[in-house]
């Protein structure tokens, strides 16, 4: 079945494109597959907690890199005054 579609509403966020595609792979894996499906409030609820964790993950990197690129300007700093 085509979706229907919108022109005046051509963008969809990432998160709802990737809810989306959750709903349409659970709905091959059913016997028989289904066809007329739409994403419910548990598909956007695993994406977004997928999402917050990839944001604590980066956090956690960024926050190793931002130190380790102050300490390396300090040390450039350092050297120049010397």
């Amino acid at each position: 079945m085509e979706r229907p579609r919108n022109p005046n509403c051509t963008y969809q966020p990432p998160a709802i494109q990737t809810a989306v595609a959750l709903t349409e792979h659970e709905a091959k894996i059913f016997d028989p597959p289904e066809e007329d499906v739409k994403p419910k409030t548990e598909h956007i609820q695993v994406v977004i907690e997928i999402s917050q964790e990839f944001k604590e993950y980066l956090t956690k990197l960024r926050g190793d890199e931002a130190r380790r690129a102050l300490q390396a300007r300090a040390h450039v700093w350092t050297r120049r005054r010397i």
